[in-house]
């Protein structure tokens, strides 16, 4: 199942008022043709809300680790050599009132890091995915496990335009159940989180991409 775009049609049951979040490949299927059309408020309503959360939680935690360690960042970039940094994924209110006039060019309108942090879980969501640079084309979606009653993986295959891959790699979107519905889990390899983290002090670097300049 090939998902360039929101070109399949609705099933009888959809069109009848039925509910394909029940089925985790089609709500798959769905997701991914929000992404492929860079409609990130659609992807977003897709997610687990507890993941949202944590998400939101675990990237402001990093962002704030980069702010209090980009001196170091910026001197390995200068040195062109690669640097790691650490995070505990809990942003602290004292990391907040010391850095969050940041600005944090990655994403559009350079916002700091304290207008991100006012935004709710899903809002940041939608910031992070659109900071992405390297999103696919099209998702081939290839179908689900599932792991008891509430987890499932669904097995697919990003597409970048003009790139032909390996055939034999594929990625797995985890999925759980949330008031009886699938949702998606939320992730930075959704949203190109690498990229993100790269460009927080310049939003267009071109000849850095092979520095490993990121998390440990």
């Amino acid at each position: 199942m090939m998902v360039p775009s929101r070109s399949l049609p609705p099933t009888e049951d959809a069109e009848n008022g039925g509910d394909r979040h029940a089925d985790p490949t089609e709500l798959a299927t769905d997701f991914f043709a929000a992404l492929a059309l860079q409609d990130w408020d659609d992807a977003v309503r897709f997610l687990e809300p507890h993941s949202l959360a944590e998400f939101r939680e675990s990237q402001l935690a990093q962002f704030a680790s980069w702010v209090e360690q980009r001196d170091a960042i910026r001197r390995a970039r200068a040195e062109r050599r690669g640097h790691s940094w650490g995070s505990d994924e809990v942003l602290r209110a004292e990391q907040l009132e010391r850095h969050g006039n940041v600005t944090l060019n990655a994403f559009a309108g350079a916002p700091t890091l304290r207008e991100l942090a006012e935004l709710p879980a899903e809002n940041f969501a939608a910031r992070f995915l659109a900071a992405g640079r390297n999103a696919p084309s099209a998702y081939r979606v290839f179908g689900h496990v599932l792991e008891g009653d509430d987890v499932a993986h669904v097995v697919y295959r990003p597409i970048q335009a003009g790139y032909v891959g390996d055939p034999l790699r594929v990625a797995v979107l985890h999925l759980r159940r949330h008031d009886a519905e699938w949702c998606v889990l939320m992730s930075e390899q959704l949203a190109d989180g690498a990229f993100i983290l790269f460009h927080l002090d310049f939003p267009e670097e071109p000849g850095e991409s092979d520095l490993e300049v990121g998390p440990g």
